[in-house]
């Protein structure tokens, strides 16, 4: 389920406090020092900012009017209280999103490539 949708199921429950108490969790200290030095990679840093954001606020109404909330809204997230775990995935948005990068990649290098045969041609030409 995107965690937009997560949200909206938790928002005002129980659960939403259980989410806020979890991230709270000195068993979570560990993954958290993770978390912070996953902020510097360049794609789901925004992601980890905004997990280590959301244990500041106190409801899920708050973190909604923050940054932070539009760099997570689109991600696949599951919490399993009982087994405490924490899982964020890739959904559909981000796939094309990521697609389109990919395909805008390729066609650059083959691009070059074909400019640099092109001015080796040339060189041994003249």
């Amino acid at each position: 389920m995107k965690f937009s949708e997560f949200c909206d199921t938790i928002e005002n429950t129980e659960k939403e406090q259980q989410l806020l108490q979890y991230l709270n969790k000195a068993e979570l200290q560990d993954a958290k020092k993770v978390f912070v030095k996953m902020t510097r990679t360049p794609v789901m840093g925004k992601v980890f900012e905004a997990l280590l954001a959301l244990e500041n606020y106190d409801s899920i109404e708050g973190f909604k009017q923050s940054e932070h909330y539009s760099n997570i809204k689109d991600y696949e997230f599951s919490v399993d209280f009982e087994s405490n775990s924490l899982n964020i995935g890739v959904s559909e948005v981000q796939k094309k999103k990521m697609t389109k990068c990919v395909v805008i990649a390729a066609i650059v290098i083959v691009l070059l490539i074909i400019f640099r045969k092109l001015r080796k041609r040339r060189k041994n030409a003249s």
